[in-house]
This record gives structure tokens, C-alpha cells and sequence, in this order.
């Protein structure tokens, strides 16, 4: 290979390095989403951490574990397999 195919060939490799860098680390990695009253979250692109900040301070959020489901009487549902769950009918052998 003479020495200005391999100038071309080191050059394109250089470049599609310096183009996959860019685009794992570019500048896009957070985004900001307003909350209202001056307080926003930064979504962290990279790693998926969701920050909390005000005019003084961030703060991480801890992940979201929803809340256990209640009936409209305020109490928990029955468990599965417990007293008030449907059975199946039993059948005559």
C-alpha cells in the first residue's frame, strides 16, 4: 500500500473514532425539564440519574416504588388466595 492510501485509511479511522466519541459524550448528555417555581429536573442522558434542583441546591431521586393499591374503603385488597378472593367451583368426581 503506498503511503497515500495509508494516510487515507489512518485518517478515516481517526475520524470515525472522533465521531463515536462525540457521540457518546457529546454535549447532549443532560436535559432539563421545568418543574415551575424556578425548580427543574436534569436527566442525565448517560446514566439515567434523575436530579432534582431548586435555586439553592440538586438532589438525586430515589427510584419511584409505587404505592400499594387501596379500596375505595381505604383498606388494602384481599391477597390472592386469601379470604374475599373468588374460587374456583369445585367440581364432582
Amino acid at each position: 500500500m503506498n503511503d497515500l492510501a495509508r494516510a487515507i485509511v489512518i485518517a478515516a479511522v481517526l475520524l470515525s473514532g472522533a465521531l463515536i466519541v462525540r457521540g457518546t459524550f457529546g454535549t447532549d448528555r443532560y436535559e432539563l425539564v421545568q418543574a415551575g417555581g424556578g425548580q427543574v429536573y436534569r436527566l442525565d442522558r448517560l446514566t439515567g440519574a434523575v436530579t432534582f434542583c431548586n435555586p439553592l441546591a440538586c438532589r438525586p431521586l430515589p427510584m419511584f416504588v409505587p404505592a400499594p393499591a387501596t379500596t375505595p374503603g381505604g383498606k388494602p385488597p384481599p391477597a390472592q388466595g386469601g379470604p374475599g378472593t373468588p374460587q374456583p367451583p369445585k367440581t364432582n368426581t
